[in-house]
Formats: structure tokens, C-alpha cells, sequence
């Protein structure tokens, strides 16, 4: 019985630890994908139009960071991420806000 025990929590163990990131990748339409590296966003824009969007796995693990940069008027947002599902976008993102904000809420007025 130990044994069974003992083998049962060995292999938990290395799935837990074996398994991959799950990251947004996006052509077109979006499916989700195991990642060695990190989730990663990038959104371009010029003024308020949107140009591309492109949400993937990138090779190498990064810190959970975004980044700005310009050029000739051309603006670029890269995130990248390291919880499943991280790059999801805005959507997404907004909807967790909106379960989030009636909480802040609460807890700003009953202080």
C-alpha cells in the first residue's frame, strides 16, 4: 500500500511539474497551445487605429512585463506573461475586470 502511495505521488508530481503553459495563439481565429517559453501579446496601433494583434508563445521564459515603443508614429505593446491563458486579450481581460470592480467597490465603501 505505501508503495502504491509513494508511486501515485510520484506522478502527480512530475505532471504537475511536466506540464506546459498554455498560451493564446492566434492566425486568423485563436486555439490554444502548449508553451515552453511564456505567453506574449503584441498589439500595434497608429492614433486609435488598431493594425495588428498577434498573440502567441514566445521561445524563452520572460518576466511578467509590458513594454511601450514608437516609431514614426507607429506604437507596439508587448506583454508577455506566464500563466495559462495570460495573453487572452482584451476581452477577456475587461470581463475579469468587471468581476473584480463590484468587490473593490464593496471594500472602498464598508472600510
Amino acid at each position: 500500500m505505501k508503495c502504491y502511495i509513494g508511486t501515485c505521488l510520484i506522478l502527480s508530481a512530475v505532471l504537475i511539474i511536466g506540464s506546459a503553459l498554455k498560451c493564446y495563439k492566434c492566425d486568423g481565429s485563436c486555439t490554444i497551445v502548449d508553451c515552453e517559453g511564456s505567453c506574449m501579446n503584441i498589439t500595434t496601433t497608429q492614433g486609435n487605429n488598431l493594425l495588428t494583434q498577434q498573440r502567441d508563445c514566445w521561445p524563452t521564459k520572460e518576466e511578467n512585463k509590458c513594454s511601450k515603443s514608437e516609431i514614426r508614429g507607429i506604437f507596439m505593446h508587448t506583454c508577455y506573461c506566464n500563466t495559462n491563458e495570460c495573453n487572452a486579450g482584451s476581452a477577456a481581460s475587461l470581463f475579469k475586470l468587471l468581476l473584480v470592480v463590484p468587490f473593490i467597490i464593496q471594500s472602498v465603501l464598508f472600510l
